[in-house]
């Protein structure tokens, strides 16, 4: 479990701070919470704690990928950051930032598998989850901490000069990536059966097949990326060198 350094391809100053505003600030440390109590809680730490003991990178990645899910969810009310923010600020934003944000929105995260590596350039990304040919992204500091075969969790934004990534990214060891490949397997059986049990209970004839037929990887992930966080949360609390740093 390590947080590698990203460059940062766009400056959504702007947007990060209006996740900060009082109407916004809630519904940001909801997603904090989300993205880290049950790791926090299996390890016997608040969330508050995860910057002493495993540091303030670490820390700041969890921020981001909960920060990430903010932008790209949907929430009650037709209410989304990126959107109230582009609306209502985008005016002050240049074309490049505006497209950058929109993509942001629209993505999704996944696990990915590395290849092709130019260290300070760029790598290619397979997606583990939602299969396809890989995609070269544009990255010069992550391209420089990764190895050949890695696996990444990070989302991927197409822009009109090439597609990059966001910026945050987990990197994840074999039997990690391993289990969260099997949870959200799981995730995707056993959804559609849970929601097909409660809409009976409100007389809505419904049943787990035609759920299960709506339930696209994007929306899978798109509902799972709490579990991303969590997963490699619970990687860097429960490695051997932070065990034997506290034992």
């Amino acid at each position: 479990m390590e947080a590698v350094a990203l460059s940062k391809p766009h400056d959504i100053a702007g947007l990060i701070a209006w996740a900060k505003r009082d109407e916004w600030r809630g519904t940001l440390a909801e997603f904090i919470d989300r993205h880290s109590a049950k790791a926090c809680e299996a390890a016997g730490i608040d969330v508050e704690e995860i910057a002493d003991v495993l540091g303030e990178d670490t820390a700041t990645v969890v921020w981001g990928a909960a920060f990430e899910d903010l932008v790209a969810i949907d929430l009650p009310g037709n209410r989304n950051l990126a959107d109230d923010y582009l609306r209502r600020r985008g005016w002050k934003e240049g074309v490049s930032a505006r497209e950058y944000i929109a993509g942001l929105r629209r993505a999704t995260i996944s696990l990915y598998e590395v290849s092709g590596l130019v260290p300070g350039e760029s790598m290619q990304l397979r997606d583990l989850v939602r299969g396809g040919e890989p995609v070269r992204v544009t990255e010069k500091l992550g391209s420089q901490g990764l190895r050949q075969w890695d696996r990444i969790a990070t989302r991927v934004i197409p822009l009109r000069e090439g597609a990059v990534i966001s910026g945050t990214l987990m990197l994840f060891d074999h039997d990690t990536g391993e289990a969260l490949l099997a949870s959200l397997r799981k995730t995707r059986t056993k959804a559609p059966r849970d929601v097909a049990a409660i809409a009976q209970e409100f007389g809505i004839e419904t049943d787990a097949k035609t759920l299960a037929d709506m339930m696209t990887p994007d929306l899978l992930l798109a509902g799972s990326a709490f579990m991303v966080t969590n997963l490699w949360l619970d990687a860097g609390l429960n490695s051997p060198l932070r065990k034997r740093l506290v034992s």
